[in-house]
């Protein structure tokens, strides 16, 4: 493919795989390339969907994820030109006027005004995530995992495999994110010509024994079938508005992991793709993130595994370890916070919680606060109701300053259940319609079906029978649409 497109602006060499800017240049993957030229030369107003789906991916299986990833990958590279018009529910058309050009003058010929000869490779955000290592080491290696990670080691050569994305999300909304993150993944890192696409990758790991995907034996295979410098192991966790991506980068120079923590999984594919580049010899990224914190222990990863595995108390004593490293990591505290909580320790959780909500230093958000006063009152649950209301209230103060809707619908929740432990039923019923609003806000399934079985619960409690079928049923319908793991019985 030799074709040479020219806009207003840019021009698109697909022999060479790059659009060329006035002040840099982008190398683009072959299915985005594909996508871009379909677009291009479609002879129909709008391209639907489902053709671009079986004629850019027509050797694997995908959803309309990866096409809606794609569509907004070429977004990014044009911006700020506009160059693809949505039509919601149909599909996609290219409405940036472009002339093609004859392939025999396109080897010789440089658009002065397009290419000049400050081209140079564009940064792209970037983003990042955590894996194993024994307790036993803990101490012994503490201080050198740490520098490890601070300082990674930069690898100038060979090919880069980007494997699909473990996906731990629950729920329909995230069965994209295999093949669609890790295309968006690739997407966005520099020296494209270097990262493996997908249709590279999926025939690889087929051939991958089938009893472990994460074997250190996989990886010496992909080692030796490929000659690649770099392998990226991902996994997704958490739920919407509150995710964790782990990575794990094995590389012949040593293997290093992380953690990410974001609102989103752009957001967190972003960092860690900052991190990728910085690992492939990209020592020109300069990119400017509005992300809290980046977490770039290899204990919090292993705590994390271990949590998994119901290994609390090692889960725990591993984010110890890494709060002595780092004493104002408000996230890994909020995550101590909550497992103690969570595995009956309250009373040395709530010490957790007041240690930072007493100290409320610079660096910690209004958001933040908002889920440090609902652990809180979480912690007082079983035993003090009015503290547990009295934190309730100070989580939603900070939570709508900052518009965290996640944990605005988490507090209105519990202040629910607070009211109607006390039989304040009318006010238990405003409660949970609140935190029915900011669940469908922010498109959470598990929130929002979770919170119309309690109203169906309360409304029995009540004696409003049809009301309480009406939200059993809307429940039940919405758990069987995303294939959530929630009993529909309501008590009767």
């Amino acid at each position: 493919m030799q074709q040479v497109y020219y806009g207003q602006g840019f021009k698109i060499c697909c022999r060479q795989r790059t659009v060329y800017f006035a002040e840099h240049i982008v190398e683009v993957r072959p299915k985005t390339l594909a996508l871009i030229i379909h677009l291009i030369e479609s002879d129909t107003e709008i391209c639907p969907k489902a053709e671009l789906l079986e004629t850019i991916w027509d050797d694997v299986q995908c959803d309309e994820q990866v096409l809606f990833q794609t569509i907004s990958e070429i977004r990014r590279i044009f911006s700020p030109h506009k160059v693809v018009q949505t039509f919601p529910r149909k599909g996609y058309s290219w409405c940036a006027p472009v002339s093609k050009q004859d392939p025999s003058i396109e080897a010789t010929t440089v658009d002065p005004e397009v290419c000049t000869d400050k081209l140079k490779p564009r940064s792209h955000k970037v983003g990042f995530w955590v894996s194993s290592v024994s307790l036993v080491l803990i101490i012994a290696g503490l201080l050198a995992i740490f520098s490890f990670n601070r300082s990674a080691s930069v690898i100038d050569e060979g090919t880069v495999i980007i494997l699909p994305v473990n996906n731990n999300v629950i729920g329909r909304d995230h069965a994209w994110v295999p093949l669609g993150a890790m295309d968006q993944l690739i997407g966005n890192l520099n020296h494209r010509g270097r990262v493996m696409s997908t249709e590279y990758v999926l025939p690889l790991i087929t051939k991958l024994p089938a009893n472990s995907a994460k074997a250190l034996a996989d990886v010496d295979y992909i080692f030796k079938r490929t000659g690649a410098s770099l392998v990226v192991e991902t996994e997704l966790n958490g739920h919407v508005r509150d995710y964790q991506l782990a990575y794990r980068l094995y590389a012949k120079q040593g293997d290093s992991a992380g953690v990410v923590f974001s609102t989103t999984v752009d957001d967190a594919l972003l960092q860690l793709a900052e991190i990728i580049n910085q690992h492939i010899g990209d020592k020109a990224v300069n990119i400017k993130t509005d992300f809290q914190s980046e977490l770039k222990n290899e204990l919090v990863y292993q705590a994390i595994d271990l949590y998994k595995q119901s290994k609390f108390v090692a889960a725990i004593q591993m984010l110890e370890s890494t709060l002595a490293l780092e004493p104002e990591n408000h996230r890994v505290r909020l995550l101590l916070a909550q497992w103690l909580i969570q595995t009956g320790e309250t009373n040395v959780g709530r010490v957790q919680l007041r240690h930072t909500i007493d100290n409320n230093t610079p660096d910690l958000s209004i958001a933040y606060l908002g889920r440090y006063y609902y652990w809180l009152a979480m912690s007082f649950v079983a035993d003090d109701g009015a503290d547990s209301l009295k934190a309730i209230v100070g989580s939603i103060e900070y939570s709508e300053q900052e518009n965290d809707f996640l944990y605005l619908g988490y507090a209105y929740q519990l202040k629910a259940q607070l009211y109607n432990d006390q039989g304040q039923l009318t006010l238990a019923e405003e409660s949970l319609l609140k935190a029915l609003s900011y669940h469908q806000m922010i498109y959470c399934p598990m929130g929002v079906s979770t919170v119309k079985l309690l109203l169906a619960q309360l409304y029995l409690q009540q004696g409003r029978e049809q009301l309480s079928s009406t939200y059993l049923d809307a429940a039940e319908l919405q758990i069987r649409l995303h294939e959530l793991p929630l009993a529909v019985a309501v008590d009767k």
